[in-house]
């Protein structure tokens, strides 16, 4: 994952639904008699060319892996478009956030040998750990809570050190002082990179030995000769070039205060291997490298907060099924996009496959999502398993009454979301003018405005719901049976003056990670919108698209993002000073004011 949050998928299918369903959709398959792997290759090879081509993709690789070894494999396009040489399933890729389930498996290795406790405060295990909280009575972050992202603890935390490098994971205890909890732990899901971070941390400090010798152990034994957390010349020579619409990025960007949460080098053969772990109760080629035990605690699921909705974990693994695979049981899955490279992995628990999908191109988000779906799709089709028709998902407890009371602003993964009541229900994001169409059971499919009022029938299988979960107005989605928290409604709040005199533009100090983040200076925007104190930002992705949070004071120099929202909701932005100046500080990054 990124920083700032970038909402990619989100903005891609907003984008997709409002200018691409004229050009036509993916090939249509045939259905696949039971055991034709022949024809799945046939029909997904035609589908990965069609995704390549429709968001320009450069290279990508793709492996389908069962207990016993890897079904089928291979790349496509190029890993090195300047150089004319291709994608293979051998191709490297940094595969992010797919990092987590293995720091994930490493932690439970110690865990195993009694040298870390999954229940016990982080200061157990990290003795220099310590975090500030605005939560009375907040109970402590914990291993267990870090790895089913329901630790409280912020998305990132970014300090640079002198040499203009990211400070070391393993330092960032002694650079998180102005660091706070974002939500009580075990509120609710909250997405932190942070976290594993300090979880590798944690491992390294009982261990007594590096994080990337105790990975390397680990992926020795399951037999992934090219993956590392710690890339030589050789890794290099087989790693693929990422590009950024159209063009080779050549600013790629250090993930040294990252390494434990998306720091893993691996090639989809690499990760197929690791993927075995979890198909096979620990055991790849006749090598224990966790225990049944520990698999079976990885994979189980952690119970849900109320206001998780769909959003379900495992330690390490988002145990939600993929959208449109709900009727094929259990999966694990989890994806990386560091900055410019995409990965995704699905296994299905039940039916013994896996998929994992890496490509080199920013763009490729939406793709990657759609090929590895596909590719699960076709698999369990091959072994028997067909999708029931006529399936309807279900309301979410405690609907609203009345129309009326769905109006307000919600802060949401696609950021401020106005809804208004007239005579019909219409909401405003990114831009774009929405008439919100019921279709009972207090769900609502979403239509764009064509010149502003006319409903265009674009079709897609998101829908949405108003409901009221533990005190909080909330706005569901559900994306053909896979639910999950999309907003929460927010309301004003006052500004403290000294706020309002800090109104203007800003840029991030670090120049370098400024040009890979935002698409052009100034980055971000502190305005009034209304009675709401709002961040603006243009992240560096296409569509081009702003983005506004929503921001309430706490004092003359504390504010923070409102919401629930996966990454910005709960994040404090902080006043420092540096030389006599005042900064704004995110996450441990510093914003310089630049204008009015």
């Amino acid at each position: 994952m990124t920083f700032p949050p970038m909402p990619r998928a989100a903005i891609l299918a907003l984008s997709a639904s409002l200018f691409l369903l004229s050009c036509g959709g993916p090939p249509e398959t045939d259905p696949l008699e039971q055991g034709d792997w022949d024809g799945l290759v046939r029909a997904l090879t035609s589908r990965i060319e069609y995704e390549m081509d429709a968001a320009e993709v450069v290279g990508l690789s793709i492996a389908i892996v069962e207990p016993g070894g890897v079904r089928w494999s291979s790349g496509f396009g190029l890993a090195d478009r300047e150089a004319k040489r291709p994608a293979t399933d051998r191709t490297i890729y940094r595969v992010g956030s797919m990092s987590k389930p293995f720091t994930a498996a490493l932690v439970m290795t110690l865990v195993e040998k009694g040298r870390l406790d999954l229940d016990a405060p982080l200061e157990t295990n990290l003795p220099s750990f310590s975090i500030r909280s605005r939560f009375e009575d907040a109970g402590p972050v914990t291993l267990r809570g870090i790895l089913t992202q329901r630790s409280g603890l912020p998305f990132v935390w970014r300090k640079t050190g002198p040499d203009g490098r990211p400070v070391r994971f393993d330092r960032l205890v002694h650079e998180m002082s102005d660091a706070s909890l974002t939500h009580p732990p075990g509120l609710v899901y909250k997405y932190s990179n942070l976290g594993f971070d300090l979880a590798g941390h944690a491992a390294q400090s009982v261990a007594g030995r590096p994080f990337v010798e105790l990975a390397d152990d680990l992926l020795t034994t399951i037999g992934a000769e090219t993956a590392t957390f710690a890339p030589t010349e050789g890794t290099k020579r087989l790693l693929a070039r990422p590009y950024r619409r159209g063009r080779l990025v050549v600013d790629f960007p250090e993930l040294d205060g990252e390494i434990p949460s998306g720091g893993l080098h691996a090639s989809v053969l690499d990760y197929a291997r690791f993927s075995r772990l979890f198909l096979g109760d620990g055991v790849v080629d006749g090598a224990r490298a966790l225990s049944e035990q520990s698999v079976a605690q990885m994979l189980a699921v952690e119970p849900p907060s109320p206001l998780d909705f769909g959003m379900i974990w495992g330690l390490g693994w988002n145990r939600t099924a993929p959208m449109g695979l709900d009727y094929a049981g259990d999966f694990a899955s989890h994806g990386g996009q560091p900055f410019v490279h995409v990965s995704g992995a699905v296994l299905s628990l039940d039916h013994d496959v896996g998929v994992v999908v890496c490509a080199n191109t920013q763009e490729s988000a939406e793709a990657v999502g759609s090929i590895a779906t596909e590719a699960m799709r076709l698999a369990l089709e091959v072994k028997g398993i067909r999708e029931p028709s006529g399936r309807e998902a279900p309301a979410p407890a405690k609907p609203v009454a009345s129309w009326k009371a769905f109006e307000g602003r919600y802060q949401t993964s696609l950021g401020i979301h106005d809804v208004a009541v007239g005579d019909h229900l219409e909401a405003s994001v990114l831009g774009h003018r929405f008439r919100l169409i019921a279709e009972g059971g207090n769900w609502f499919s979403a239509r764009p405005l064509f010149l502003g009022s006319i409903p265009v029938g674009v079709g897609g299988d998101s829908r949405f719901a108003f409901a009221e979960v533990t005190g909080r107005r909330v706005v569901v989605r559900d994306d053909r049976g896979r639910r999950m928290r999309f907003g929460d409604r927010i309301e004003p709040s006052p500004v403290h003056p000294a706020w309002r005199d800090r109104l203007g533009a800003y840029d991030l100090a670090d120049e370098k990670l400024a040009r890979i983040l935002f698409r052009s200076s100034p980055n971000m925007e502190l305005g009034l919108d209304g009675a709401y104190l709002v961040v603006t930002y243009h992240p560096n992705i296409q569509p081009a698209v702003e983005l506004k949070w929503t921001v309430r004071t706490l004092s003359e120099d504390e504010a923070v993002f409102e919401g629930l929202v996966d990454y910005l909701g709960g994040e404090m932005l902080r006043v420092i000073r540096v030389d006599g100046r005042e900064r704004l500080m995110f996450s441990g990054s510093e914003f310089e004011r630049v204008g009015d």
